[in-house]
């Protein structure tokens, strides 16, 4: 099943350190823009923005664009 997930979630996921029930449950989308906030929080949540982007490098994490379609390379 898929999933579209915001960047609480992946966040909340990522603080409790399971971010592989995502991967166990779903086919876990998130859009760029989402992407980009979480990522914003380095500074302040390093480990956490860690996970998800070792969780989108991973492939268990595709990243859209913003219109809704798969970065180049990517299928939605």
């Amino acid at each position: 099943m898929k999933a579209m997930a915001d960047a609480s979630v992946l966040i909340f996921f990522a603080r409790l350190g399971r971010l592989d029930i995502l991967s166990m449950l779903f086919e876990t989308h998130a859009s760029q823009t989402v992407f980009k906030e979480v990522l914003a929080g380095k500074g302040r949540n390093p480990h956490e923005v860690g996970l998800v982007e070792g969780m989108g490098d991973a492939k268990n994490l595709l990243v859209l664009k913003d219109s809704g379609k798969a970065k180049s390379g990517e299928e939605s």
